[in-house]
């Protein structure tokens, strides 16, 4: 029969080995105002933005523009796994690309204008931070200008996921990144896609960079990539145009970025931290 210590000693151990469990489940699950938290695993899904950006009228011109993650949700629209704009956790995505560089015309024909190089980088904030109106039109790379368009006036956080444009749309050509055609419904309307592989840019390396790091998307001559980014977009004459906010901002586009979230192996050792704790409990109650 145990004595009074050492059934102390015994609960100590116990306690201790559940706090270890729990806290490893919830350190891997992570704080719910990040939306990572919301997005299920090695399940395709996709993040629908719209953005403001600059119009492109010549060869040799830098495209930049800001954007605004408004919902994640299944590929089909059907399942909404978190709301952006404060609604599903109180945090918007917001972000901007730079450095796309235009080849007018594209290698796709006269009514095609591709784009070489590029990079993204995403930012949690507050919702409410994103403002369209502040610096408009001015070099993305500036912070002032950043922090005025995404984060609220402040400095922004360490980036949510930062991303490099990369080549595969136009495979087996190594250059073209992204891929816009106008529609031949209307001169002003025009549809892009590229690819866009996770790592550190100019901005930084995203916390969440690792979660969308998949490879899922291959190629016969270039690299894998891991997202698609599929978008339609059109002219912005005025701040009464519908979608757009601002005129300096000539065009505006919206649609998805295609994705997957893989689990991170930081979060899978915790588990199984947590799991050889549990599992010390069950065989000391079973002694």
């Amino acid at each position: 029969m145990k004595s009074f210590f050492d059934r102390v000693k015994s609960e100590g151990r116990t306690a201790l080995a559940i706090g270890i469990a729990a806290g490893a489940i919830g350190f891997g699950g992570g704080a719910l105002a990040d939306p990572i938290n919301f997005l299920p695993t090695n399940t395709d899904f996709k993040l629908k933005f719209s953005n403001e950006e600059i119009q492109i009228v010549r060869s040799g011109q830098e495209l930049f523009g800001i954007f605004n993650i408004n919902a994640i949700t299944n590929t089909t629209g059907s399942i909404n796994y978190w709301t952006g704009n404060g609604v599903s956790d109180g945090t918007q995505l917001v972000g901007f690309f730079t450095g796309l560089i235009s080849v007018i015309p594209g290698p796709g024909g006269p009514q095609s204008v591709d784009f070489t190089g590029g990079e993204v980088v995403v930012y949690d904030v507050p919702n409410g931070d994103y403002n369209t109106f502040a610096n408009q039109n001015l070099d993305p790379a500036i912070l002032a200008n950043r922090q005025a368009q995404l984060c609220g006036g402040v400095a922004c956080p360490t980036p949510w996921l930062t991303a490099l444009f990369a080549p595969g749309i136009l495979d087996p050509n190594p250059l073209i990144t992204l891929d816009a055609a106008l529609a031949p419904t209307s001169p002003a309307t025009a549809k892009g896609s590229g690819y866009l592989s996770v790592g550190t840019n100019s901005f930084g390396t995203g916390t969440n960079n690792a979660a969308f790091d998949t490879n899922a998307y291959t190629f016969t001559a270039n690299p894998p990539a891991d997202m698609l980014l599929l978008s339609e977009f059109s002219l912005c004459p005025s701040p009464t145009t519908p979608g757009c906010s601002a005129a300096d901002w000539q065009v505006r586009s919206d649609d998805p970025i295609f994705a997957r979230r893989v689990p991170e192996p930081a979060t899978l050792l915790l588990l199984g931290l947590g799991g050889l704790a549990l599992g010390a409990i069950r065989r000391k109650k079973a002694v």
